[in-house]
């Protein structure tokens, strides 16, 4: 197959798939904060253990005073996260297999691999954004301090960046087997360093006007993070033999 071709197809095929379940997880997670927040009038909005004690250490800011920690987007996080480590880590055990099995090279797989999961990122992220949208212009139930496509990018790369941890522990045990444990050794460490540059961002963004040069350093920082991850995921899955 051509190379252009080929991870157009891996990319149209992943997408496909990994968004059909995550219009299941999504329509589930939503019938559950109907229920809580409206029936039961239960406040549900998310917290992240994690990102409370980065957000603590970056100056005393809760996280549920943030645009993330808000109304379903806030609800949402902490499944969503889980939701992709499960699809990254999937991204190599059933879809690697399947492609070059079918004469796909693991360049294009990866390729292709990449942008379907920025496109499932965005696609959860565009339909929480609706739904927080409908609550602060419909019900007036939430607030946001940042404008609506901030929230929806932010929460878009935070999925995102779960996605890429979930395939870096999925390439290192398909390549290396029981070796593989080192890798959650070293997604973890990416992991920490990415929430630290997530969070801190969004504490610039909390602080109002003038904050420009801070968010676009902290914004630099994580693509370089992200850059770095995608490079070592790729060098994984260079000449892996493929188990049939």
């Amino acid at each position: 197959m051509e190379s252009a071709k080929a991870y157009r197809k891996v990319a149209f095929d992943m997408s496909y798939v990994q968004f059909g379940w995550s219009l299941w997880f999504f329509g589930i997670v939503l019938i559950i904060y109907i229920a809580f927040s409206f029936l039961f009038g239960i406040d549900v909005q998310g917290n992240s253990d994690l990102g409370q004690l980065f957000f603590k250490f970056a100056g005393g800011v809760e996280i549920r005073e943030t645009d993330l920690g808000r109304g379903f987007i806030g609800f949402l996080l902490l499944p969503a996260k889980i939701f992709m480590i499960i699809c990254g880590y999937s991204s190599v055990s059933h879809f690697l297999n399947y492609f070059v099995r079918h004469g796909v090279t693991r360049k294009a797989y990866f390729y292709g691999a990449t942008i379907a999961s920025a496109v499932l990122s965005l696609g959860i992220a565009l339909m929480a954004g609706v739904i927080v949208w409908i609550e602060q212009t419909v019900f007036s139930r939430v607030y946001f301090l940042t404008p609506w496509i901030v929230v929806v990018l932010t929460f878009a790369l935070n999925i995102f960046a779960y996605y890429a941890f979930g395939w870096l522990i999925g390439a290192g045990f398909y390549r290396y087997g029981i070796g593989g444990v080192l890798f959650i050794l070293l997604a973890l460490a990416w992991m920490l360093a990415t929430e630290a540059m997530l969070v801190l961002w969004e504490a610039e963004l909390l602080k109002g006007t003038n904050v420009v040069p801070e968010v676009l350093i902290l914004f630099l920082a994580t693509l370089l993070l992200f850059g770095v991850l995608l490079w070592i995921i790729r060098m994984s899955i260079g000449r892996v033999r493929v188990r049939l």
